[in-house]
Parts: C-alpha cells; structure tokens; sequence
C-alpha cells in the first residue's frame, strides 16, 4: 500500500471539498465528559501538535488536534482498531501495540460548537458516509483536506463530531488553535492501557 502521505502514488477514491463547504453544527455541553487514548507523551489536555497518520489529522495547515468520544469504547475503537476490516471479528491482535497507550477523560467548562458530520451535512457538503468516515487509511491524505476546509471556512467551529467508523456512537476531533488545554478540566490523567 502506498504511503498516505504522498499524494502522487495514491488513487484519489475522495472526492476534493466543495469551494462553498456547508455543514451543521452541534454542541458539545460543558462539563460532558471526552474519554481518549492517546500516546503516553501527551497529557490527558495536551494537543497533538501533528504526529501520525489519522483521518482528519495531521492538518497541513498546522492545527494541532485533539481525539476522543463519548466513551472508552468509541475511544478505542476510533484509535486502536480503526482500520480493522469487516470480518475481523475473532482475529488475532498484537497487544504489544497497546505499548506507549494510555486512556484519559477530560471535561470541557464550556459548552463546544463542532460542525456534525451526520448524513445530513454531509450530504450538503457533497460526499457520502463512505467517502470520508468509512474510507481506507490510504484515502486519510485526503479526508484531511475536508478537516483544514472546514476549518478555513468557519473560524467559529472548535471542532467536528462524527459517528465511529467502527463502534457507531460519537467521536470527535478539537481543533488546538481554537480549544485551549485549560478549557479542559481532568476526570482521569492519562492511565495505562496495559498493566
């Protein structure tokens, strides 16, 4: 498989953001709590300031970005196993991975205002399900281009929420640059996933 960093030597299977992006905004409330697994050189507040390979980070714009969900599941099916195919039920798994892996929860103390990816906006933005939040992690060079879109084209959005690709409950993604680690307040600090 090609490197999904270079765009030159990957098929393009995503269609390019529209000029006129559209979208939807939804409410994170206050205080409703982001559980996360992250790399153990971050704290449970700390930004990515753009390491890997993710389907809407790193941005090329420099944002630096923030991942979780609604639980410790969606946590660590949208990190862990997020590119597990269909029929993987049963099939082995290297536990090694989870090496440098720790699971946090963080609170936000102000409501967040992140544009939603459900059906609807995407529809409005032009692209399917399949395009963006069901793509390979060789097409993650171009969902990207949605997530600096976005971003570009509403300055009040701190971030986007989506449905799991792989546990179907919601995930999302804050953007560093308009979220500050201070606006979140700590429910777990950053815990081994491995004992």
């Amino acid at each position: 498989m090609a490197d999904s960093d270079d765009k030159d030597n990957v098929v393009r299977k995503v269609p390019l953001p529209k000029a006129d992006l559209q979208v939807n905004f939804t409410t994170w409330i206050a205080g409703k709590l982001i559980y996360r697994i992250h790399s153990a050189e971050f704290t449970a507040t700390q930004f990515n300031p753009g390491k890997g390979n993710a389907r809407f980070s790193p941005m090329d714009n420099g944002v630096s970005t923030l991942y979780g969900g609604v639980s410790t599941g969606v946590a660590v099916m949208e990190t862990i196993f997020h590119d597990l195919p269909p029929d993987s039920a049963g099939a082995p798994y290297d536990l090694g991975k989870l090496e440098g892996l720790v699971h946090s929860a963080v609170k936000p103390s102000e409501d967040l205002h992140l544009v939603d990816l459900n059906p609807k906006t995407l529809r409005k933005m032009g692209v399917k399900r399949a395009d963006i939040l069901d793509s390979s992690a060789d097409q993650y060079v171009f969902t990207r281009e949605y997530t600096v879109a976005i971003h570009q084209a509403y300055p009040a959005a701190q971030g986007m929420q989506w449905s799991s690709k792989q546990h179907g409950d919601t995930a999302l993604m804050l953007f560093g640059d308009r979220v500050r680690s201070e606006q979140l307040g700590v429910d777990i600090e950053s815990e081994r996933v491995l004992e």
